[in-house]
């Protein structure tokens, strides 16, 4: 999978024919947690997975940065935040419509920047 920070700020993922094929056994074989650990790992250190009540975000939206805080003080507190200056997105049409299952079948998904760290 690769990632690329659009001219608007945004961050497109994509996946290749067979990555698309992964995430379609994740789906066989498991469900969407299973899909969103192979998108996880393929950006393992490049991207991370912030959980939305650890930045006061009122969604169940995957949230992700590309710079977490990893401090004792963020662990304690629930889990890495992202790190100050860092970028955030997140995917607001999570209600409707699976990101992971877009990366599968469309072979691209897109995030929308976050207006700030705290603001999905």
């Amino acid at each position: 999978m690769n990632h690329k920070i659009l001219a608007n700020g945004n961050l497109l993922i994509t996946a290749s024919g067979a990555e698309r094929s992964c995430l379609a056994a994740a789906y066989r074989d498991r469900d969407y947690y299973q899909a969103e650990m192979l998108v996880s790992e393929a950006f393992h250190e490049i991207l991370v997975f912030i959980r939305p009540e650890n930045i006061g975000a009122l969604t169940d939206a995957p949230i992700l940065t590309d710079d977490a805080d990893y401090s004792d003080e963020a662990m304690l507190a629930g889990g890495p935040v992202p790190a100050e200056g860092a970028n955030v997105w997140w995917f607001p049409d999570y209600a409707v419509c699976d990101p992971w299952e877009e990366l599968k079948n469309r072979g691209r998904v897109v995030f929308t920047k976050a207006e700030s760290e705290s603001a999905p």
